[in-house]
């Protein structure tokens, strides 16, 4: 550990923390830390220009330590390193003593210590004797007890708020030292978590949506409006450590490769925990420009399906609950109609829009993404009544795509977008890619509907509402004929991405739509091998860690991005889709090839986090990655490889946790499971490398504990409790909770 004083300049250093404090303007400047207490530190924490200080908020403005004049500073190393700054005034009303400290064995916890003297009765909004302004990729779970500026169950709009209006808005919660012992702040993959505990008092957890989060201590709970403070002396010690990434997972996963085990619980903590695009209600109070996208929820809910328990925490974490929330809250709040689902963008506000999407249909794909991502939910908590309660409402939404499937085409749908032969350039796209025009026989589409009628149809059954189910399970099967009729491109070896309406077939090798059909499970085995071969043969098939969403060039005039091959959706590798090539690998080439795409993502992972850094940057404009060349090139949205033989970029839009879904598709492609509302089917494929895995995960609302011993294709022995299965398939109503279950391979 070691010290540095200046005359208005401190610096306190050990292995875990470097922090650099302003003496003049009393503050901490710049916070980094290493939760391996290496001095390897990671970037920049504290917002600039902010930093951490006091700050007390009247209903006239803001009054901080920064603006402090006539305060003492001393340091000493005595038994610690100690910083000390004393009567440091707050406005007119109160003098501070601030105390930090690098404590503990080895200096791994920075100790706050905060005396404040009150010198008259004041009136305030908010209160916080000392807090950091973190930046905004830090994820807050917390109860939104404060709103200001804003209200976001205030109708649907069609419109982006302006910057001005969202740079007001913040979002506050009040947690007791009593209610909470310690306060877990989650950090983008590019940062560790940070836990804070206060030893009385109220922790002040806020987002101020177009600049920081602000974490700290609280003198009151503000909820109800201003209170007052009394003239007095009050003090509060805050500690605060650094906690690696995968530290608090609520992930059970056990094998003979250390580097595996690491990256599933750290990627399931960087990407679906500390999701940067945390919403009010399931993640946190970190709305940025994705609140929350139904397009994208079947990737977020196929992440949390590998946890084994409800909460990540016995403070802060029912997944299941905030699941819940969150779609009533879309339900209730998100429907233009009982038939049609919009998007819940920017910083809390209901809008129909998603990129490019703005007319009468709004995006068909995103309504059976979101009805696949309840059905994943249910699927995990196996919460009878709660289905009970939406399924009418997803039966309504799916009736939209139902009344897409034509007699002209034997109950293939037919895409109302954009309505022209082809697709227009900054049309709406019913798939992932935003960036696409789309028309006519999609592919995406088709498949989407054909996933959600089935899962719908599974969980209808479970609801004993067999008529019903038949309907969709026979919808389903139409689709699956009629995709491998009209979609399959004999010539090419793999499904075309659409087809438009003067019979023009669309095929740039879309990795999305095939690896998609392969995961669904609607592809003949012959075409598997074709699709495989034909993907393992094309230049661009392997790109470090996965291929991108098309592996051509976009050339026909349907894509309205940069024409650059390889940046943003055309080319580049986006963690979501790619999750399919995993499964895609596993099931159509074995274990083997999975684990090659898996090894090179693991790699990456230890690289860079698959995270592009800083990750922000203010959103000035609604699409900042549609307009800022410097954003393209820069990478923040996707792994590229337009600006030289290194891959740049990000491994995922960073404002949706569509990332998680990787970790789903390791479970059910490599490790084999393959569950609905009846049961559970074992399809393994797992390489020597991850030979004699153990995993805990929660389905239907039971905890399983899977031992495979050994490795491969072909299950020698299924043991449920002990008990030997013939089958490879169990049902639920058949065994109680607690299940234990041993998968043995032939020696």
């Amino acid at each position: 550990m070691s010290a540095k004083y200046l005359n208005n300049y401190a610096i306190l250093q050990s292995g875990f923390w470097k922090i650099e404090v302003d003496t003049l303007h009393p503050r901490i400047t710049s916070l980094r830390s290493d939760p391996a207490g290496r001095a390897e530190y990671c970037q920049e924490i504290l917002t600039e220009g902010l930093g951490g200080l006091s700050v007390s908020e009247t209903k006239y403005g803001i009054n901080t330590s920064r603006n402090s004049a006539g305060h003492t500073a001393s340091a000493s190393l005595k038994n610690e390193m100690v910083l000390a700054m004393q009567n440091i005034q707050v406005g007119d009303f109160a003098l501070v003593d601030l105390h930090f400290s690098l404590t503990g064995a080895k200096g791994e916890i920075l100790r706050i210590e905060v005396h404040r003297t009150v010198t008259r009765r004041t009136e305030l909004v908010t209160d916080v004797p000392f807090g950091l302004h973190c930046v905004r990729e830090f994820s807050l779970w917390s109860k939104p007890d404060l709103r200001l500026n804003h209200n976001p169950a205030n109708g649907c709009r069609t419109e982006y708020s302006s910057y001005e209006e969202r740079s007001k808005r913040r979002v506050v919660g009040y947690h007791s030292s009593a209610e909470l012992p310690g306060f877990y702040a989650h950090g983008s993959p590019a940062y560790p978590d940070l836990l804070f505990k206060l030893n009385t008092g109220l922790y002040h957890i806020e987002q101020h949506y177009c600049s920081h989060v602000l974490i700290g201590i609280s003198s009151h709970d503000f909820s109800s409006g201003p209170a007052c403070l009394e003239p007095g002396e009050n003090s509060w010690i805050l500690d605060i450590s650094v906690v690696p990434q995968g530290s608090l997972s609520p992930v059970s996963f056990a094998s003979k490769n250390p580097l595996i085990n690491r990256f599933v619980k750290e990627f399931f903590d960087g990407y679906l925990l500390s999701s940067v695009s945390a919403d009010h209600e399931f993640f946190g109070n970190n709305p940025y420009r994705h609140c929350f996208a139904p397009c994208a929820m079947h990737f977020e809910t196929q992440g949390f399906m590998i946890t084994d328990r409800r909460c990540w925490s016995e403070y802060q974490g029912d997944i299941e609950e905030r699941w819940r929330k969150q779609i009533m809250r879309t339900l209730d709040q998100g429907r233009i109609n009982p038939e049609r689902i919009v998007t819940l963008f920017d910083s809390g506000v209901w809008q129909d829009a998603c990129g490019h999407i703005k007319n009468d249909t709004g995006s068909p794909t995103q309504h059976g993404t979101f009805v696949l991502g309840c059905c994943w939910q249910l699927l995990k908590s196996g919460d009878k009544e709660f289905a009970g309660r939406i399924f009418s409402d997803l039966d309504n939404i799916l009736k939209s795509l139902t009344r897409l499937q034509s007699n002209d085409y034997d109950n293939l749908l037919v895409s109302p977008l954009p309505g022209t032969p082809f697709g227009t350039p900054g049309a709406a796209a019913s798939g992932y890619n935003d960036c696409l025009s789309v028309g006519h026989l999609d592919t995406y589409l088709n498949l989407t509907a054909y996933i959600a009628f089935q899962k719908f149809g599974s969980l209808l059954e479970f609801l004993d509402k067999k008529e019903l189910a038949a309907e969709y399970r026979r919808r389903s099967a139409q689709i699956e004929k009629s995709v491998n009729k009209y979609l399959w491109n004999e010539a090419s070896g793999r499904y075309a991405g659409w087809i438009d309406v003067n019979g023009k077939i669309h095929d740039f090798w879309f990795t999305d739509t095939n690896f998609l059909a392969i995961f669904s499970g609607i592809v003949p085995s012959e075409r598997v091998g074709r699709i495989m071969a034909s993907f393992l043969a094309h230049p661009n098939h392997h790109r470090i860690f996965a291929a991108g969403v098309n592996l051509d060039p976009v050339t026909d005039g349907t894509y309205a991005g940069t024409t650059e091959f390889g940046v943003w959706l055309n080319g580049g590798v986006f963690l979501g889709p790619a999750s399919y090539e995993l499964y895609a690998r596993a099931a159509g080439l074995g274990g083997k090839a999975a684990w090659i795409m898996l090894r090179d993502l693991t790699a990456q992972w230890e690289k860079d986090r698959l995270s592009a850094t800083p990750i922000y940057i203010d959103w000035t404009c609604p699409q900042p990655h549609l307009f800022s060349k410097r954003h393209w090139l820069t990478g923040k949205n996707a792994y590229t490889w337009i600006d030289g033989k290194e891959a740049t970029g990000a491994g995922t839009e960073p404002y949706l946790s569509d990332g998680g879904s990787i970790l789903w598709t390791l479970y059910c492609g490599v490790f084999g499971l393959h569950p609905d509302f009846q049961g559970i089917t074992f399809k393994p494929h797992i390489p020597q490398q991850l030979a004699d895995t153990e995993i805990g995960i929660r389905l239907m609302g039971k905890k399983i504990d899977i031992h495979y011993h050994g490795h491969g294709e072909k299950i020698a022995e299924l043991k449920v409790a002990g008990k030997s299965i013939k089958s490879d398939r169990i049902l639920w109503q058949d065994f109680p909770d607690n299940l234990t279950i041993d998968i043995d391979f032939p020696a």
